[in-house]
């Protein structure tokens, strides 16, 4: 828990190096078995090898097409699972079955998940992921999937929203959350990909015992030696399938503590997810899931997923009541005598709420992201329950969630542009959207500068369920909107920024080599600190101060702004997505020179506060809402 955001996304991209690492030494096992198997069985070269040992069997070429068939087995299963889990968490979600919630439901539970979820999202400043339940499932479970947090999905199983009330339904949602802000994801939904290469070779091991079962040709002695081959390759597969649970095991365990600790943190609240482990613990069902697949995903879940043999070894969680331990030592006591006080613990030391920390620097600012503070928690609770309550129907439905966005993008027009915005609405996205988002755009005006983006988040899930020509639609649309008068806004761009990075599944997501050095997008980065240093800037004076602040941090690089007729918003995606491929610990530099480039004038207003949002999650990095809990400015420390 000490170490921060940046830190912890580092460490999780070398556990996607140690898998492979770990993967590597998984199939090298996995054919030096079948290598034994096959002689043994064949005796293949015998009267080559003239009765010298095994060693001479490694040297003859069928030894060399066993291990290229083995490796090629392996290959073909792991990017055939790659393939199918292309769309990331939502692929995911479809493999175990789970079914896509109705955010306009009636159903108790869902909504009550609903309202967790959205304010846990408005604390940690990441989009609502789209929600599945396993209906069938009556055992406690959860996981979230996806390759990063602005295309999270979490499912939960029915049994958790029977089983559990709103406080121990929190722990877990901000357990997974955790793993969310980790960085965890992307390693899990990888992970599947490997398992699924380690037990292809089992898989067609009972195809080909299947096949020889139904043969009926005269040749006897190649039914008998497919039969052989096949029992090879099923002891293989197993031999593959240990080894793939103890990769489970190494990447998912230790990772749950974190989660828990986090959840505790999150929620303020360590009975919370404490009562839903104890719960788990005295359900009928447990935690175990019945889903098609669930084996494969169980390194995801909440609590362990599958019956487990030698559970010192290949569990993918800690058991119960070391974790419960881990949390609270003293829960079963409390819960033998029914205590009902919930004691608040003291905020964690270290990482101080982003309004409090505005007058230390951008350091501080920046130490808020990955986090969420009890202060983050009780803002998103008030801003939910403060919204309109016909504006938070709408967001849950597609046709209210296109109206919200395009809403919004209305308020930024002057009012001769109006009527030319209604007409290009109403041919483009049907006159009942272009009427909504008309009535709509009084009451998203009314909330104010610091709720717009909160909105927005809220729409997300529904917004991503369209179809792919209705999303493209969609954003086309909202260009033109915010094109109308010739000139795109600081909102506006904060705006369709965020939507396009949302809408358009796999914008940017291609694995690249991460950059460890500046060097190579330094005019990237002059780029943007220009950009971020124009937003806040009262004249040049002010903007060439804040500028150099934000620079001084690049030493020897030397940064001088870029022109500003080059710095045109329509340019900067494509800057944020070369900085994207920036390592961790290198995008925290980034972000403190932003945060100190709107801090120059020692306060954050909102639209300031948006801009550095849409910057950090077009890095990869999720910022919490600045609470304003004095106020949108504090007093620069001299």
């Amino acid at each position: 828990m000490n170490a921060d955001f940046f830190t912890r996304q580092a460490r999780a991209r070398r556990r996607t190096t140690l898998l492979l690492v770990y993967l590597a030494a998984a199939v090298l096992g996995t054919v030096a078995v079948l290598e034994v198997i096959v002689y043994i069985a064949f005796d293949l070269g015998q009267a080559a090898m003239e009765g010298q040992r095994l060693e001479a069997w490694l040297d003859h070429p069928a030894s060399a097409g066993v291990a290229l068939i083995t490796l090629a087995v392996v290959a073909c299963g792991s990017l055939w699972r790659w393939y199918q889990l292309r769309d990331g968490g939502a692929a995911v979600a479809e493999m175990v079955g789970a079914r896509l919630v109705d955010l306009a439901t009636a159903d108790t539970g869902e909504r009550r998940l609903i309202n967790v979820v959205e304010e846990m999202s408005i604390a940690s400043g990441t989009p609502v992921p789209v929600l599945y339940v396993l209906d069938h499932e009556s055992g406690i479970n959860a996981f979230v999937a996806g390759y990063r947090p602005s295309e999270a999905v979490l499912v939960v199983t029915r049994g958790a929203l029977d089983a559990l009330d709103r406080d121990e339904l929190q722990g877990v949602v901000g357990h997974e959350f955790s793993h969310v802000l980790n960085g965890d994801m992307r390693i899990n939904v990888r992970l599947i990909a490997v398992l699924a290469g380690l037990l292809a070779l089992g898989k067609l091991g009972w195809y080909l015992l299947r096949s020889t079962a139904r043969g009926r040709g005269r040749d006897k002695d190649g039914i008998a030696g497919m039969a052989l081959l096949g029992v090879g390759l099923l002891i293989a597969g197993y031999v593959g399938m240990f080894f793939g649970r103890l990769i489970q095991a190494a990447v998912s365990r230790q990772r749950e503590f974190l989660a828990d600790a986090s959840a505790v943190q999150f929620t303020r609240n360590p009975s919370g997810i404490a009562g839903a482990l104890w719960r788990i613990q005295h359900h009928a069902e447990g935690s175990l899931l019945d889903a098609r697949d669930a084996e494969d995903a169980r390194h995801m879940c909440f609590a362990e997923g599958v019956r487990v043999r030698l559970r010192s070894l290949l569990a993918t969680h800690p058991p119960i009541d070391t974790r419960i331990a881990a949390i609270d030592p003293h829960f079963a006591v409390k819960r033998a005598a029914r205590a009902r006080a919930r004691p608040t613990p003291a905020p964690t030391p270290g990482v101080p709420g982003a309004a409090a920390g505005l007058a230390a620097g951008g350091a501080a600012v920046v130490g808020s992201v990955g986090t969420v503070q009890p202060a983050h928690m009780d803002y998103a609770h008030t801003l939910h329950a403060s919204l309109p309550e016909a504006l938070r129907d709408a967001v849950h439905t597609p046709e209210g969630a296109r109206a919200v966005v395009l809403a919004l993008l209305l308020t930024e027009l002057a009012p001769e542009r109006m009527v030319v915005a209604r007409a290009l609405l109403a041919r483009e996205q049907g006159e009942v959207a272009a009427r909504l988002a008309d009535d709509l755009r009084g009451q998203v005006a009314a909330l104010g500068a610091a709720v717009r983006l909160p909105v927005v988040d809220l729409a997300t899930p529904v917004l991503r369920q369209l179809d792919d020509s209705a999303r493209d639609a969609l954003l086309a649309s909202a260009d033109r909107v915010a094109r109308l008068d010739r000139s795109i806004s600081q909102f506006e761009f904060v705006l369709l920024t965020l939507l396009r990075r949302r809408l358009r599944p796999g914008h940017g997501r291609a694995d690249r080599r991460p950059l460890t050095s500046f060097e190579p997008v330094i005019a990237d980065v002059r780029a943007l600190l220009t950009l971020v240093a124009r937003a806040g800037a009262r004249d040049e004076a002010s903007f060439e101060r804040a500028f150099a602040r934000a620079a001084a941090g690049f030493g020897a690089a030397r940064l001088v702004p870029v022109h500003e007729a080059w710095c045109r918003s329509e340019r900067l995606p494509e800057v944020l997505e070369r900085l994207d491929r920036l390592s961790p610990l290198l995008k925290r530099p980034l972000l403190e020179a932003c945060a100190d480039c709107v801090l120059d004038d020692g306060r954050i207003e909102p639209a300031e506060a948006e801009l550095l949002r849409a910057v950090s999650e077009s890095l990869d990095c999720p910022m919490p809402p600045l609470v304003p809990e004095s106020g949108w400015q504090a007093s620069r420390r001299a």
